[in-house]
C-alpha cells in the first residue's frame, strides 16, 4: 500500500471528523446494528419476515424508508 492511501478505518475516522454529532451518533448506531443482524440475512429479508405482523402500510413505508436510509437494504430499493 502507497504511503497516501488511506485505510477503510482512516477514511472513515477523516468522514466522521466532518459530521455533526448527531450524524455522528447515526453513524454510530448503524455500525453497532451491523453486529446485531444474523449473518447471512439480506436487508429485504428482514423487511419481508417484519411484513408478516400487523402493521398499516404507512408503517410499512416508514420503517422500508429508515432500512434504506441506514443503508441495510444496500442496494435493493424494490419491495
Amino acid at each position: 500500500m502507497a504511503t497516501t492511501e488511506l485505510t477503510t478505518k482512516q477514511q472513515i475516522d477523516d468522514l466522521l471528523d466532518t459530521l455533526s454529532p448527531r450524524d455522528q451518533a447515526r453513524v454510530l448506531a448503524y455500525a453497532r446494528s451491523l453486529n446485531e443482524l444474523p449473518e447471512g440475512v439480506s436487508g429485504q429479508e428482514l423487511v419481508d419476515f417484519f411484513h408478516q405482523f400487523a402493521v398499516s402500510p404507512e408503517e410499512a413505508e416508514a420503517m422500508t424508508r429508515i432500512h434504506e436510509e441506514i443503508g441495510v437494504l444496500r442496494g435493493s430499493g424494490e419491495q
